[in-house]
């Protein structure tokens, strides 16, 4: 297939059209020109996302009002399904691209039939300014490593062959849950590494919410990944280190916020599981020199 071949991009947008002209913006700058756009507005409440959205609409640019909220899980399965494309794109409306995203992604997603996955490395923009590096693809890896980000190139076919994107990962690791469905449905991910997907860190981003609600949520949607892809964690062997991970990062991310209690608990769970593991002992040592939240938990 033509590395000019079409790219549909699925952009939910829930209370963020402030920033949708930007996301828009960094589309027309793509080098790669052969691409249409499928802006969802997942039932805004602030009053002027969806004025916003339709301000936005073109001849490359749909946008869709969805009437009921589905959640940045459940909403991009109705963008995925209305587009006529093999090649996908998911894009938050909060984050841009880069003007090579497209060039340097669509040819490496039609190198294979077999590739189902394209993804680059982030650049973080905003409150806080980092580089975040993926890794080269690991079948194995994946399922204890998110090194495949949030929003990426995928190809509609191979997505066909899963559940989709799961509203119960509403929580979070919704794209953790379709890779790794993706990886069980055969297919393989090709890493480009190039920061060229650009993550904007603002007020009301997932990665701005307060530690405790953070750590709440990753664990239980660690526990959903856990209970959806347990028969891909034993074929690897990785439910083991999955599980020391966890409570890990349950304990590290406690710790941090103070819930000194409920962290040692974590790390303990931790040690039990892979009791040679450094980092663990390290963080409870840590904890006994740790002040305590005003308002702690005793128990977990």
């Amino acid at each position: 297939m033509s590395a000019q071949a079409e790219v549909t991009v699925v952009i939910p947008c829930f209370n963020h059209g402030r920033f949708l002209a930007d996301c828009i913006g960094s589309l027309e700058r793509q080098t790669h020109r052969a691409w249409r756009a499928i802006v969802l507005d997942d039932a805004s409440t602030d009053g002027e996302t969806p004025a916003l959205c339709d301000a936005l609409a073109s001849e490359r640019v749909s946008v869709v009002h969805v009437p009921e909220n589905l959640g940045r899980a459940g909403v991009r399965n109705v963008g995925i399904e209305m587009a006529k494309t093999e090649a996908i794109l998911n894009l938050d409306a909060d984050d841009m691209l880069a003007p090579e995203y497209l060039a340097r992604t669509v040819p490496r997603l039609f190198e294979s039939p077999r590739c189902g996955i394209v993804y680059t490395d982030y650049q973080r923009f905003g409150g806080r300014s980092e580089i975040l590096r993926a890794r080269p693809f690991d079948p194995v890896a994946i399922y204890t490593t998110q090194y495949i980000f949030g929003c990426n190139l995928f190809r509609k076919s191979a997505f066909q062959k899963t559940p989709g994107y799961r509203r119960e990962f509403n929580i979070g690791n919704e794209d953790w849950d379709i890779w790794l469905s993706i990886v069980e449905a055969g297919y393989t991910g090709a890493h480009v590494p190039e920061p060229l997907y650009l993550y904007r860190h603002h007020e009301g981003a997932w990665s701005s919410q307060s530690v405790l609600a953070r750590a709440a949520a990753i664990r239980a949607s660690r526990e959903l990944l856990r209970e959806r892809h347990r028969a891909g964690y034993e074929r690897t062997g990785q439910l083991g280190k999955f599980d020391r991970d966890t409570e890990l990062e349950d304990g590290r991310m406690l710790l941090s916020a103070g819930e000194i209690g409920p962290a040692r608990q974590s790390l303990v769970r931790a040690l039990r599981r892979m009791p040679l593991t450094i980092e663990p002992w390290g963080l409870l040592l840590r904890s006994l020199f740790a002040r305590p939240a005003r308002t702690g938990r005793d128990s977990r």
